[in-house]
Order: C-alpha cells, then structure tokens, then sequence
C-alpha cells in the first residue's frame, strides 16, 4: 500500500488531462435561477464544549457523513474567528479574492447579479484524481441572518450545494460551513473522497478566518494593530 507521505503528494497534484472542459453554450442565462435550497446542511451540528475550545485557539471542527453514492459527501464544519461578523461576511463575499484566498481556485467570476442573488462561474483544482473543473453556482446572500447559500446550476462537478452561516459570539464570530457535494468520478477508493475532504475543508475555514482577522486588526481605530484589543491573526496550518 502507499505509504501516507506519497498519497499527501499526490493530493497536492492537479492533472489538468481529465478535466471537463466548460462548453461554449454554458452561463449564458439572462435571468437568475432560484432554486430551492437544502435548510438542513448545517442541522444537529453543534460541537461540544471540547471542540469549541479547541476551535478558539484556530482548530477546525468537521463532521463527514456518508451518503446513498459513494462519491457524494455532506460535511459540516466550524471555527472560531477573532474578528466581528461583518468583517467575515466581507470575505465570504470577496468572490474576486477566492483565487488569492485559496490554493485550488483557478478561477472566480460573477455572471449575473440581481440584487441579493447572483450566478457565480468558478474553475477549481481538485486533488488528484479530480483535476480541473468548473461549475456554475446560483448565490443568495441574506445578511440579516448572516448565511450565504449556494447551489449548482451546471457544470463537470456532478452536485454541489452549500452554505455559510455566521454566528457573532461575543469577541469571536463562529464561522460554520455546509456542503453536499459529488465530484463526479466513479472509479476511485472509497475512502479518498473523505480523506481528502479532511484535509481541504479546514483549509478553507483557516483561510477565511484568517483573512477576516487581517482585515479586522488593519481597521482604523477598531482591529487589534490599531488598539483594539484583537488578538494576532492567525496562521493558515493543518488541522
């Protein structure tokens, strides 16, 4: 069997070769898709007493749950960021600063935009075996309860619905995300889509918050470089 260390390797690749080009017809709607969206991604989700300590200190919480396809996965996930609410919505919603936030975003760009819901067309490197692929996602963004929803509407990536929620607790924001997704491909280990969801799902919260925290301590007169009180932004590490 290969050893742990090779596979982390190969997780790092991104063979282009297999990827689904996106076809010329795609994105090209004129009026916004409204779909129905699933309430319950984040339900029965609350870490314990333990895991929210460990979450204070830059620790990522999730939970994988497997489902009726073996490549389709729901994942519940949760951190703490020093920062206030709307300094991490402000980044939730920088779509143009995904591909600076995130290693595996090739490519970030609004289609449309209608008031709170826009249609968001986005090129991911996926680990090995996945390579590249795009997707197409209609976005509802409603700030007065802090949750930003998104779901397919077409792409190479099979399913994908998801959602932010924020929590504002205090000093902290409690920054939980949701998401049901199938890459699409069969022909892989069972247990490759979990372990490789281990190790990106904590990366992008650990992006986010510390994003968030940076653009918190930079504000005049309110982050923790100007006498706020914040606490030093955190590092993005593994969880």
């Amino acid at each position: 069997m290969i050893k742990q260390a090779s596979l982390i390797a190969l997780l790092s690749l991104s063979l282009g070769g297999i990827a689904l080009a996106r076809p010329a017809d795609c994105c090209r709607q004129t009026e916004i898709v409204k779909p129905e969206f699933d309430e319950s991604l984040l339900e029965g989700f609350e870490p314990g007493r333990h895991e929210r300590r460990n979450e204070e200190q830059g620790k990522v919480t999730v939970r994988i749950e497997n489902t009726s396809r073996a490549t389709m996965k729901v994942v519940q996930s949760e951190t703490y960021v020093h920062a206030p609410l709307d300094a991490v919505w402000s980044v939730i919603t920088d779509y143009e600063a995904y591909p600076r936030l995130f290693d595996r975003m090739e490519h970030s760009e609004t289609m449309l935009l209608r008031g709170a819901w826009e249609h968001h067309y986005t090129i991911v490197r996926y680990p090995w075996p996945w390579g590249k692929r795009w997707v197409l996602n209609t976005i509802f963004h409603d700030r007065s309860h802090g949750v930003a929803r998104f779901k397919r509407v077409e792409g190479s990536i099979r399913e994908v619905e998801g959602r932010w929620e924020l929590r504002e607790r205090g000093n902290y924001t409690i920054l939980r995300y949701g998401v049901r997704m199938d890459p699409g491909l069969e022909l892989i280990p069972r247990w490759v889509v979990p372990w490789a969801t281990s190790i990106i799902v904590p990366d992008i919260l650990r992006s986010v918050a510390h994003e968030a925290e940076i653009r918190w301590a930079k504000t005049p007169g309110r982050g923790g470089a100007s006498g706020g009180g914040g606490k030093e932004p955190r590092r993005p590490t593994s969880n």
